[in-house]
């Protein structure tokens, strides 16, 4: 796959060889400034203080992680764990599979 996060509060889903859009996902507030792929799952991080974890295959939302005060808008993946960066001027580290969160710095 191929994701592009947009200004239009949406994700969409694109087929690289063939440019077809596969399919748009749509549960943020603000836009999405952040993506980032953990195994096969999509993280998306948005202007609305959420990281939203996504199967990209089926389209379905599977979580919701919060705990930013401001916009996310920095997702890296560190072995089996999301590290978040906000303009709250705070980096986030989680478990995505159980949603904890793993420092509160």
């Amino acid at each position: 796959y191929l994701c592009s996060s947009s200004y239009d509060f949406s994700i969409k889903i694109w087929d690289p060889s063939t440019g077809a859009l596969l399919d748009t996902l749509t549960a943020h507030t603000g836009p999405v400034w952040t993506l980032c792929c953990w195994g096969d799952y999509l993280c998306s991080g948005s202007e609305d203080k959420s990281i939203k974890i996504w199967n990209p295959s089926t389209g379905a939302l599977l979580n919701t992680l919060t705990a930013h005060t401001d916009y996310v808008c920095a997702l890296c993946c560190w072995g089996d764990y999301l590290c978040s960066g906000s303009s709250d001027k705070s980096i986030k580290i989680w478990n995505p599979s159980t949603r904890a969160l793993l420092n509160r710095s």
